[in-house]
Formats: structure tokens, sequence, C-alpha cells
């Protein structure tokens, strides 16, 4: 049902919440369904939102900032995380969540991990951080492209392309997307380590673990989840936890990367676990490589 005035004044507008109407009716079964004007403006904001997307990955008006990552011991600086942030003259600052879950979606994502990766290795290359300060540089991949054969041949280009951006380069995929299918993993895996890139799993611990997948998956790093890292202080069972999973990455020669570091509490555990690196808005926001510079030099 649509009704004449709240739903619209003409016959075109109230046909078409009619049929909005009928296709939620119709998940329902046998439900009388009434329009929902909320539902509608919500719908017409995420297609404003992924016409928008579009354009600002055109034009590469998303921007790039940057989470240090420390070594435990000497806490010193030696690897970046990039971030991709969106601010539109209308939407403001569209979170990453929104517009990142837009372009796996969409069919975004390639476009959107290639412009990232253009924006860091050239604002690195500026910089004169990378190969000096800068060690490790990681970059997200989400599992749709890393299930996506395109995708993957496209980031293979890219890294033989440019192979002194590709041997500081960290890609990181998520747990869930290793375990979908390990050997496949494994093969794309293999196959982009050739040029020279380190791979990370990302937010280790949540999904069904297999620490089988070591022996299959030829990871470099692992990232310990950040609800590990902020349970510790009050959760005894999440403290044994990451404690086990630092001890067991150390055994296995994997570097190991805590997360999410928000108090001093939380860093000192993890420096009794002899966590190797760490990063987190204790130790640092995201933040421009200027912004970097400066507060290095303070």
């Amino acid at each position: 049902m649509a009704l004449f005035g709240p739903d619209g004044d003409d016959a075109a507008t109230l046909m078409t919440a009619a049929t909005r109407a009928l296709n939620d009716a119709k998940k329902r079964k046998g439900a009388i369904t009434y329009h929902d004007i909320h539902l509608t403006e919500q719908a017409q904001k995420r297609r404003q939102l992924v016409s928008a997307l579009r354009v600002a990955i055109n034009n590469k008006e998303i921007e790039v900032v940057f989470q240090p990552q420390y070594r435990l011991a000497s806490g010193e600086l030696t690897g970046l995380e990039v971030l991709a942030r969106w601010t539109h003259e209308t939407f403001g600052v569209v979170p990453p969540s929104t517009f990142i879950t837009l372009a796996e979606e969409q069919g975004f994502c390639e476009d959107l991990t290639a412009l990232v990766l253009e924006k860091a290795a050239k604002q690195l290359h500026d910089s004169d951080l990378l190969g000096n300060i800068i060690q490790r540089v990681s970059v997200n991949i989400s599992a749709v492209e890393f299930n996506s054969e395109s995708a993957i041949r496209r980031i293979d280009d890219y890294l033989q392309l440019n192979p002194e951006f590709a041997r500081y380069l960290c890609l990181e995929i998520t747990e869930t997307a290793a375990l979908d299918d390990i050997l496949e993993c494994a093969r794309v895996v293999d196959t982009l380590k050739r040029h020279g890139v380190m791979f990370s799993i990302d937010d280790f611990g949540v999904g069904y673990t297999s620490l089988g997948m070591f022996n299959r998956i030829n990871v470099d790093e692992i990232k310990i989840d950040r609800s590990f890292i902020q349970s510790m202080e009050n959760d005894s069972r999440a403290k044994a936890i990451t404690a086990g999973i630092i001890d067991i990455a150390k055994r296995l020669e994997i570097n190991v990367v805590a997360e999410g570091v928000e108090t001093a509490t939380q860093l000192a555990l993890l420096k009794g676990f002899d966590c190797e690196y760490v990063q987190g808005y204790y130790l640092g926001y995201p933040s421009s490589l200027s912004e970097l510079k400066v507060a290095m030099s303070v």
C-alpha cells in the first residue's frame, strides 16, 4: 500500500512507492506492507553515495593517511599501515566501513586499491622515508579482491611495474579470506610473493582459526585482532590467548603486530609477552606523512 500525500501526490510517484511496498511484502510472505518513506530515503542516499564514490575514485579524490607501527622493544617507528579516507562536499566525512563496503558490493574494489597503492607509493617516495625509517608499508586487500582472478592479476601487474615499492609492501588479508580456500590462498600468496612483497593475516584470532594454515600459506606476519588487546586488562582468557598467539608465532618465526593499543597497561602487557610490533591510538593516530615527520622531529 501507498498513501496519497505522505507517499506522493501523483500517480507515477504513488505507483513507485506501492511497488517498493509490494517488494517488501513479498519478502515477508502473505503480509500487507505500507510504503516506508524512510527506507526510500535510505535507498536514495545509498544510490547517491555509490554514484559519488565512483566519481571520487575516478577523480582520485580518495585520500590516504598512515597509521604508525612501532618496534616495541626500542620504540622506533618502523612501519606504516595505509588507510583510505573520503570526505564528500555533501555527505561530509564518509566512514571507511561505509564506502569500502559499497566498493566491495559495487565492484569498485580493484580501482580503489589501485588508487590507494598509487597515492601511498608517490607520497612515500616524495617523503624520503621509505627504505630509511620506514621498512614496511601495509595495505589491506579485501576478501572480495583476494578471491577475484582479475583483481589479483591487476595487483600482480602493479607489483611487476613497481619493484622498488613492492619490496617494502606488506599485503594484509583477513583470516576469513585465508581460510575460505587455503590451497587457492597459498597459490595466490606464492604468486605475489615473487615480487618481494610480504603477507600478513589481519584480525587474527576472531575467525575459525586453523593453525594448520601456517603449514600451507607462506605468511610473514599476523596482526592480533584489537578485541583481544582491548580485553586483556580485565579478561584473563583474552590475556592468555594473546600471549599464546605471540608465543606460537615466534616459534614459527612469524612477525606479530598487536593492533588497537589504547592504554599504557596494554602496552606493558604486550612488552611482557615479547610482542614485536604495536600500533594503536595510544602510540599514534592515522595522519599525513607531513604530520608524521613533524612528530618524529619533536
